[in-house]
This record gives C-alpha cells, sequence and structure tokens, in this order.
C-alpha cells in the first residue's frame, strides 16, 4: 500500500490486485454524466471499444456490534452482471477525495455473509481477530449505473473513468448520488489529479471524501474509523518533507471545503471571509516550506494562489465596508448616520460584484487550481539540500530562528 512517503520519489506504480488508489468526484448535476463521458478531451484519451455500461448492486455487512466498521474494515457483496463478487476493504488512506486501499476480491455463488473465503488471504488473520465466530447482517445497500472508460494518459499512465450514477439505501432513508471515480491502474499517482483538474474545469466537480459506503453509515448515525482519528497527526521526529506534503494536502481540503460553503451561500459575508483566511493559510504554509522546494516552481505555485486571493479581495473588501457602516447605523449615538440609499446602493454593488465573480469562476474552478496544486507535490519539486534530510522539529527550530536574526539585522 501505498503511503506518503511513497510520493515523494517519482516515477510509475503498478497497481496490484489487493491495492486501488482512485480520486473521487462529486457532480451536482447528474444529467451531465453523459456528456463528461463524451467529452472530446476523456474521447482523445480513451481506449478504442473500451465503454462498459453495467447495473450494479451491492449489499454491505457488519457483525451486529459493528466490529468491522469500527476497524475500518468494508464487506459487500456485488452482483456484477451475472456472477457475485465479495469484497474486503481495508487501511483506508484517504485525503480528500483521494482513497489508498487494500482490497480483497472473490467470487461467490450466492448474495450470503460468510468471510471464510477471505481466509486465505492475507486479511484472513484480521477478519478472525476483529469478527470471531459472529455471523454478518445486512447493514446497507447500494444500486447505482456504472458506465467505464480504459484511459492512457500522455505518459502511459493507465486510468479507469467510472462515472456512477444511483442510490444508497440505510434503513429507511435514501440518498442520491452522481460521481465519477478515476482510478490509477499503473503509472504516476499525479495523473489522476491532473486529469480531474481538466474535467473540473469543463464541470461542476468537487471532490467527494466519502466512499458510497461511508455515506450509508453516515445515514445510519455510524462513525466511522476515519472520523473518529485525529484529523492531521504530525510527529516532529518525521522527515519534514513527508510532514510538510501532508500539511499542505490537508490545508488543500480545507480550502476545497470552504469554497463549497462559498458557492452554498455566497450572499453570507462569513463564508467568503472563511475561504480568504484558508486560502492564506494554505499560502503561508507554502512559503513556511518554501527552502524544500524548487525556487522557480514554487513562485509559479505562490503565484497562482496569490492570483485566487486576488480575485476575492473585491468583494472582500466591500464586505468589510458594509459591515462597518451596519455598526454605524446600529449605534445611535454616531453623530454621523449612513443614509439608506447609500446602504442600498453598497448591497446593488455587491450583488453586481458577486455575480461577475461567480460567472468568471465556474463551480470547479477552485477545484481545478487545487487539483494541479496537488498534482504538482506528488511530482517531485522538492530539492536535495541541507533542508532535505531534517526532521520537522530541526526545520522548523532553523526557520524561527532564521526570522529572528533577519528581523534582528533590520534594526
Amino acid at each position: 500500500m501505498l503511503m506518503f512517503k511513497d510520493y515523494l520519489s517519482s516515477g510509475r506504480y503498478s497497481m496490484g490486485p489487493n491495492t486501488e488508489m482512485e480520486l473521487k468526484l462529486r457532480l451536482n448535476d447528474e444529467s451531465l454524466l453523459g456528456k463528461l463521458l463524451n467529452d472530446p478531451h476523456i474521447q482523445e484519451l480513451a481506449q478504442p471499444q473500451s465503454l462498459q455500461a453495467q447495473w450494479l448492486e451491492a449489499i454491505y455487512y457488519d457483525t451486529p456490534g459493528r466490529a468491522l466498521t469500527r476497524a475500518g474494515i468494508a464487506y459487500r457483496i456485488r452482483r456484477e452482471g451475472d456472477k457475485w463478487i465479495a469484497t474486503v476493504k481495508a487501511d483506508d488512506l484517504s485525503a480528500g477525495g483521494l482513497h489508498i486501499r487494500n482490497e480483497w476480491n472473490v467470487e461467490v455463488p450466492l448474495p450470503l455473509p460468510d468471510l471464510s473465503p477471505f481466509l486465505q488471504t492475507p486479511v484472513g488473520p484480521r477478519l478472525l481477530q476483529v469478527a470471531g465466530e459472529e455471523q454478518c447482517e445486512e447493514l446497507l445497500v447500494t444500486c447505482f449505473e456504472r458506465k467505464s472508460l480504459s484511459l492512457s494518459w500522455y505518459d502511459g499512465s493507465r486510468i479507469e473513468l467510472a462515472a456512477d450514477r444511483g442510490e444508497v439505501v440505510a434503513g429507511e432513508r435514501r440518498e442520491k448520488f452522481a460521481e465519477i471515480e478515476l482510478e490509477l491502474k499503473e503509472g504516476n499517482p499525479a495523473v489522476i489529479l491532473k486529469l480531474g483538474a481538466v474535467l473540473a474545469r469543463r464541470y461542476p466537480l468537487f471532490l467527494e471524501p466519502r466512499s458510497k459506503f461511508s455515506r450509508g453509515l453516515k445515514m445510519l448515525g455510524i462513525a466511522t474509523l476515519e472520523e473518529s482519528k485525529a484529523k492531521l497527526s504530525l510527529d516532529g521526529n518525521e522527515n519534514v518533507r513527508e510532514a510538510m506534503l501532508k500539511i499542505l494536502i490537508e490545508n488543500i481540503q480545507y480550502v476545497l471545503a470552504a469554497y463549497e460553503d462559498f458557492l452554498k451561500q455566497p450572499q453570507d459575508p462569513e463564508t467568503l471571509h472563511q475561504l480568504r483566511i484558508k486560502l492564506h493559510r494554505l499560502r503561508s504554509l507554502l512559503s513556511f516550506g518554501s527552502p524544500l522546494l524548487d525556487s522557480e516552481s514554487y513562485e509559479a505555485k505562490q503565484e497562482e494562489l496569490r492570483n485566487l486571493s486576488l480575485k476575492l479581495f473585491p468583494l472582500r473588501e466591500i464586505d468589510v465596508v458594509m459591515t462597518a457602516l451596519q455598526e454605524i447605523t446600529e449605534n445611535k449615538m454616531m453623530l454621523l448616520q449612513p443614509t439608506s440609499w447609500f446602504m442600498d446602493l453598497m448591497v446593488k454593488e455587491r450583488k453586481g460584484m458577486l455575480e461577475r465573480l461567480l460567472e468568471e469562476m465556474s463551480p470547479g474552478f477552485f477545484t481545478a487550481v487545487l487539483l494541479d496544486f496537488w498534482a504538482w507535490l506528488l511530482e517531485n519539486p522538492w530539492q536535495e539540500n541541507n533542508f532535505a534530510g531534517m526532521s520537522l522539529s530541526d526545520f522548523f527550530s532553523c526557520r524561527i530562528k532564521g526570522w529572528i536574526e533577519e528581523l534582528l539585522s533590520t534594526g
């Protein structure tokens, strides 16, 4: 299974039969799935005659005490054509919509819960330890149409694009979904992020951190193992490059989550404010790690993030003015009070400014820019210098010392 340290070395990866890496992107308008599959860029990458369509029904099982879920294991039996395929997934390393996990598949005659076919696989001892002799029961169901294509990226990396549309059924509750999965079959992990960025510039795509199974668990009110973990765990002794990679990827997720909040409530000044805060924090963290990075590509990426901030600045500026005027209006002791016509003018100006901003930035705009940024991080922009072998703690101390010396030198 690939871990963060594996991203720090460039090269090709051949995804074995028991490991999968995929980028999940949610499409808010399911009517666009067909258009996306027929997009000229996708057709350019598609292998001839590779389009497949199938209806998939999966039943997820767990013990009565939810032992598998608590251990971070998903167990399902899915109908694929005229076959029943039992699957166990474990060790999910997720970062936003990028999922890396171990997976074992076994064909079974009937959709009856039975973990014994997996006992001879590497996950067998773990299943015995977690579930023991307990009988599994049905937990939730997913039903969806899948259309998939085999793609070949420009560097020869192989990707499977799957467009899924259907619903999760958990108890009495149902939730529809439309999403695409970009699964790396072989090659450079960065290419699925690059392809995601290309598509997000054309379609309203957003990172989907939840698997279909996780969606169902949330509907049932069951916490997943990932939700119970701390958002980011760092050790001062770990290599600084690996630590900075984790920190930057984590903060990419924060920016994209804030962007979605802004799109849901663009009239609320606080959503814009929080988006700018998250973006500024990402830029600051990138600056903090700049001695580790190739200077030329660092400056280019910092400029891209700066341009995002500049797009948001005018709207934020008018929000600050309107908030100040509102406070003056509410303070009856002030001698000068804004007139109602002026406040109406400001409201009108903000509305026009917001419309222009949303027109300039398509719903998938931030997704595209930050997926490209993420891909850059995986493509080895790291310098081999005196900082490269440092621990996070030593690098932090070195940077603070440098700033103090710089301040003292300026008097």
